[in-house]
């Protein structure tokens, strides 16, 4: 009884995937907006004002003081290296130093000997702004730069959060700090791997953000190269756990009761997840995607019927208690408020949300194919 459930798990609602893939592919449309669209407006809701700021159209709260917007200048120009101009440097490809071009600087396209991001301000004006956007529109999510170098680009984005008091979003930094990594084809060569003027130290880049007086809970370094670094350092903790799954694929030991139950009690609130996860998508109440609504549903019972009751029966034989539905985390999903229609949410949540669920089918199938015969 113990592993009888499972082989009615996946099947239930892998056809119902199928066709909400089809109908999404084939179907949704995608719409494009011009800046203006979404930019020139105010928005009651969140009591933000756009002014006109170098070319872009900024969010203002009204909250913010006046020196905001002094103290995010002095910031800006001193990580790209513009405060001090009759001391600063540009290196060059020969490691030898030359006076700086004003508008090289600006547009990001030398290399500082002092300043501490090489992307020059027009791009860290862009990146105010795009920080100002999702701040304004109640765009989740954090900000990571892949790359950082000497960091001047994330002390910015530090800067930027906690001058507008926001202590919802977190800054992260993904680098080695040891320099490019050697060509890993024949296609390739070593010369970047080899410049010391690439190698910035961890250390130098905590440094880096004390001096500004942002190394604070809120900043996050990701050590090593993306390829081995960033599996590890998933952002989104909100997401289902699939540990034991996982393990369970990677070995082929004997399984215990009290490895079975990890895995019920996993597999219990990932579907869980996802139930409380549709509901969200369903009470958007969108008379536009009355169709999806109806595959979301059927996928809703499925998850409800034929998978979370029988995990719970199964629980139940070995008297273990599991969490209620409304205790489990959903899909942070966020209402965005702005011109893109309701129906597109909608229609992009859902495939967002399939797509995260059918990554758990094989996780699944794996557990209903080899669990039997390695209990013991």
């Amino acid at each position: 009884m113990a592993l009888s459930f499972i082989h009615g798990i996946a099947v239930g609602i892998i056809f119902t995937f199928i066709a909400l893939f089809t109908k999404f592919y084939r179907l949704t449309p995608f719409v494009s907006y011009s800046t203006n669209n979404i930019t020139n407006r105010t928005s009651d809701l969140r009591h933000v004002t756009n002014i006109s700021y170098e070319g872009y159209q900024f969010f203002v709260f009204s909250h913010e003081s006046p020196m905001v917007r002094a103290y995010l200048d002095v910031v800006r120009d001193t990580v790209c290296g513009l405060t001090l101009r009759t001391r600063e440097r540009a290196y060059s490809s020969d490691s030898q130093a030359r006076p700086m071009d004003i508008g090289q600087r600006i547009k990001g396209l030398d290399w500082p000997l002092t300043g501490i991001t090489m992307v020059g301000q027009r791009r860290l004006i862009n990146i105010e702004w795009a920080i100002r956007f999702v701040i304004a529109n109640d765009v989740m999510g954090d900000f990571i730069e892949c790359g950082v170098w000497r960091g001047g680009s994330s002390v910015f984005a530090r800067a930027i959060l906690k001058a507008l008091d926001n202590n919802d979003r977190h800054v992260w930094l993904a680098d080695s700090f040891q320099g490019l990594p050697k060509a890993r084809t024949t296609n390739d060569n070593d010369d970047w791997s080899k410049m010391e003027y690439l190698k910035v130290s961890l250390e130098e880049v905590q440094t880096n953000f004390r001096s500004f007086y942002l190394l604070d809970d809120r900043v996050h370094f990701c050590k090593g190269y993306f390829v081995d670094s960033l599996p590890r350092y998933f952002i989104d903790s909100r997401l289902p756990n699939d540990k034991y799954h996982v393990n369970f694929s990677k070995t082929s030991n004997d399984i215990h009761r009290g490895d079975l139950i990890d895995l019920l009690l996993e597999g219990h609130d990932a579907m869980s997840f996802y139930y409380n996860s549709i509901n969200r998508i369903l009470h958007m109440n969108n008379v536009f995607s009355s169709e999806t609504n109806k595959l979301l549903n059927q996928i809703r019972d499925h998850l409800r019927y034929h998978m979370i009751c029988q995990y719970r029966s199964v629980l139940n034989v070995y008297s273990y208690e599991w969490k209620s539905i409304h205790l489990i985390e959903r899909t942070p999903f966020s209402t965005i408020n702005h011109t893109i229609s309701l129906s597109l949410i909608h229609d992009v949540h859902s495939i967002i949300f399939v797509q995260l669920l059918n990554e758990w089918m094989p996780k699944l199938q794996s557990v209903m194919i080899n669990a039997e015969g390695r209990l013991v």
